[in-house]
């Protein structure tokens, strides 16, 4: 065979340095494009109770005076993303089966009472604290869901699907 001397061709050692510098730029190409990805979808969803605690109130209706319990949580979202409250369970059974006897109050706001049909979402950002109140009656003959010394359980049900419990009892 015989050898062109007209023809330069590439070294190999210059071949090997261009396929790896071709090889490392796509593969930082995909690296980032990855991250990127994962950043969007993997934010934490956190929320924390930091305080619950039941107040027992009256109401003047009338002549008569009727005893209510105001049940407060205080919670705080120490995730990193902001979070939506969809809707609260009290012992499994939706808030809104309990209307029209319950209200709810969202950082000292009338937040749903008993003319409303359905639970309004709470929006709850990153950060944030929320002060919920639930009042209810505490005679079973004003529409009142539980009894003295009943322990209930509340979740909060978020946009994700998450359910956060919090328990406390009736005094």
């Amino acid at each position: 065979m015989r050898k062109n001397k007209n023809f330069f061709g590439v070294s190999p050692v210059l071949a090997t340095v261009i396929l790896i510098a071709i090889a490392v730029t796509v593969s930082l190409a995909v690296a980032f494009w990855a991250a990127g990805l994962t950043g969007s979808y993997t934010g934490l969803e956190e929320i924390k109770s930091l305080s619950s605690y039941v107040v027992v109130g009256y109401r003047i209706s009338g002549p008569s005076s009727i005893k209510y319990y105001n049940v407060t949580f205080i919670w705080k979202n120490s995730g990193t993303v902001d979070t939506t409250i969809v809707d609260i369970h009290l012992n499994g059974k939706s808030l809104k089966h309990f209307w029209p006897s319950a209200e709810v109050y969202v950082n000292n706001n009338l937040w749903v009472s008993g003319s409303d049909t359905s639970f309004k979402e709470v929006f709850f950002p990153s950060g944030s604290k929320l002060d919920l109140v639930i009042v209810f009656p505490s005679d079973q003959t004003l529409g009142s869901p539980f009894i003295s010394g009943q322990t209930i359980e509340v979740e909060a049900v978020t946009s994700r699907g998450i359910y956060y419990v919090t328990l406390f009892n009736i005094p």
